[in-house]
């Protein structure tokens, strides 16, 4: 299992590439994607009947999740369309004694994380997500200065709650639970009760200042309280996020301080009456310096800060 430590400079690529993606080649339904012969998925079993399906490092492609049942097997995510191929292979290869995919469980609205759901809503699979994300993929959406087109009907969730939805199956119960307004309006955390792993999506990216879609309900005190109710899991759980290897409380504790400090420091700079260039002229504490990457730096997250704190997001 990779630290948080570990997501330095080809994490920091993948993230730049997860943005591009988004702006460009993803926005659409496999337009101009690469020759899905490219994307080369590796399989891990995380815990029994569950297997963590995932694209290379590099890659900008979501994490995907696959629970074997007798039933069926439950995907939390379809990762991007153009890896659906790929999935569809490394699902094949799984030892599940009933390979149809029957449930898909999105984590969000973002393409890198529901762009096959319609490949498989299309083979009979119930798409389930929380009430927002419908309602993003229902329309066109404005995401970092582009037009994300609707999702075609197909693809959109046909099952969706509000707070919590539970699946009960012979080998285990999934929970799927609503974050409110943290990496979006609409994030779900799946937790698989029994096997102690939960899919926590970009609630956590690795060990970098964190991007919420504020354009469509993130938030960054939303993201800091979904950190908190995840630290009151077990210490043994795992917790599979939307891009890299799984990781432990002791990851989501480190975020969390590099949170409550960004916007303790925030708070008593701007009660002192200071500016924001003068709160980004101070920075930080030397120990968050590796956490900026080409796509958030320093100054950029310190504005963000500065923005929800001038704002009265809750402390």
């Amino acid at each position: 299992m990779r630290t948080s430590g570990c997501f330095c400079t080809m994490r920091e690529l993948a993230l730049l590439l997860l943005l591009h993606s988004l702006l460009l080649n993803s926005i659409g339904y496999a337009q101009n994607a690469p020759n899905p012969q490219t994307i080369a998925l590796h399989t891990t079993r995380v815990a029994q009947d569950l297997y963590l399906i995932q694209p290379p490092p590099d890659s900008e492609d979501g994490n995907v999740l696959a629970f074997c049942s007798e039933e069926g097997v439950l995907l939390s995510d379809t990762g991007l369309s153009r890896a659906v191929p790929q999935l569809q292979q490394a699902l094949q290869a799984l030892p599940c004694q009933t390979k149809s995919v029957r449930y898909v469980i999105n984590s969000h609205w973002h393409r890198d994380h529901a762009g096959g759901n319609m490949t498989f809503a299309n083979a009979g699979a119930v798409i389930i997500a929380h009430d927002e994300t419908r309602r993003f993929m229902s329309s066109d959406q404005k995401l970092l200065g582009s037009t994300v087109s609707a999702y075609p009907e197909s693809a959109r969730p046909s099952v969706t709650f509000s707070t919590s939805l539970t699946l009960h199956f012979k080998n285990g119960d999934v929970i799927a639970k609503h974050s409110f307004n943290a990496h979006t309006a609409g994030d779900v955390v799946t937790s698989f009760v029994q096997q102690n792993v939960l899919h926590i999506a970009d609630i956590y990216y690795g060990a970098v200042f964190p991007w919420v879609d504020a354009a469509h309900g993130g938030t960054l005190t939303g993201l800091r309280r979904s950190i908190e109710e995840l630290l009151h899991q077990p210490d043994s759980a795992v917790f599979v996020p939307g891009h890299g290897d799984p990781i432990s409380k002791a990851e989501l504790n480190t975020m969390a301080q590099m949170l409550d400090e960004s916007f303790a420091i925030i708070r008593q700079g701007t009660s002192q009456g200071l500016s924001l260039k003068q709160l980004q002229d101070k920075g930080l504490p030397e120990r968050w310096k590796s956490w900026q990457w080409e796509g958030m730096s320093t100054s950029a997250w310190i504005e963000n800060v500065y923005n929800e704190t001038k704002n009265g997001a809750p402390q």
